[in-house]
């Protein structure tokens, strides 16, 4: 009868409290309860590459990603690579390059390849696992947060994908745990102990850890050229032609500046025709935050690659 009592009278409405306290901060915002959301949408697991959109839903195709995928012998095929700022928009900014590309004397067909939070190193296992699916013309690799600044708030280990080791690593109760209640996911939050990315954020104090960012970074998009030159097969030009494109970014922290200074620094050292350097167009774009730019500064983004890729087929194609 003590026992029953206690558990009437102090325990059912103690975890009745505390389970309608914890509802009531993942409404607000506390918590991982948001990104368990995104996860299911945006980050759906896909082997090679991680993750990719879940498929079928929205506006995404069988394979998970936006918009249709078809061969059109008829059309000039662009493969595009980016994260969150190559998938995101209405339309997007493959799109909006498609639409400026569309001239009477050929159509263009443009495989939107962009994931919500993905990087270059991801990218390459794409690339590579859908290198005969399809052909392309164009390869372009449009990034540079998610493949240095993404390493400072999520997993910090380089070249992995976006929280690897929560997605991967973490035991299925401490993830249950700290996905669905906000309690937990908070004190998460504020400490990273539960999770243990408190640990793994030691690698960020090691002083050539920010130099193997910037050597990653180009690591993976020369891998991702000789992969574009050699494996592919073209649709309407002589050869496949690479891109890559370093984003405008506008950092939040003097961490965050620090790294990103370095790379705009690697990129002045760097003399390659095929990388495209749009850092310089930050006070032209509109940001929303640290890296998402509006609908406005997409076109104009759009418009610049479509100049640098109609120049490539006048002279490839």
């Amino acid at each position: 009868k003590v026992l029953a009592k206690f558990i009437s009278y102090y325990l059912l409405p103690s975890l009745l409290t505390i389970i309608i306290f914890d509802i009531i901060l993942s409404i607000i915002g506390f918590g991982y309860i948001k990104d368990n959301l995104e996860q299911e949408i945006f980050r759906y697991p896909s082997p090679g590459d991680t993750f990719t959109a879940k498929p079928d839903v929205r506006d995404h195709n069988q394979f998970g990603f936006r918009g249709k995928f078809k061969n059109d012998i008829d059309s000039i095929s662009i493969a595009f690579f980016g994260g969150s700022t190559g998938y995101a928009g209405d339309p997007s900014i493959p799109e909006i390059i498609k639409k400026n590309l569309n001239f009477n004397q050929f159509k263009v067909n443009v495989f939107n390849y962009s994931t919500v939070s993905s990087n270059h190193t991801q990218h390459i296992h794409r690339l590579i696992k859908f290198h005969d699916k399809f052909k392309y013309d164009f390869v372009i690799f449009y990034g540079g947060f998610n493949e240095t600044l993404q390493y400072t708030r999520y997993d910090p280990r380089i070249g992995y994908p976006y929280n690897f080791y929560f997605n991967q690593e973490l035991n299925t109760f401490m993830q249950i745990l700290l996905k669905y209640s906000s309690i937990f996911g908070e004190i998460d939050k504020r400490t990273g102990y539960l999770s243990g990315i408190k640990k793994l954020n030691m690698i960020t104090k090691k002083d050539n850890w920010k130099t193997k960012i910037i050597d990653n970074y180009w690591r993976d998009l020369i891998t991702a050229k000789k992969i574009s030159e050699k494996l592919l097969k073209v649709n309407k030009c002589k050869k496949t032609s690479f891109i890559s494109i370093t984003q405008p970014i506008n950092p939040l922290t003097q961490s965050e500046s620090k790294i990103w200074d370095n790379l705009k620094k690697s990129i002045e050292l760097k003399d390659k025709s095929w990388h495209y350097d749009f850092t310089s167009l930050e006070h032209q774009v509109i940001f929303k935050d640290q890296v998402h730019i509006d609908q406005t500064s997409k076109e104009f983004i759009a418009k610049k690659i479509a100049i640098i890729i109609n120049k490539l087929i006048t002279k490839n194609c």
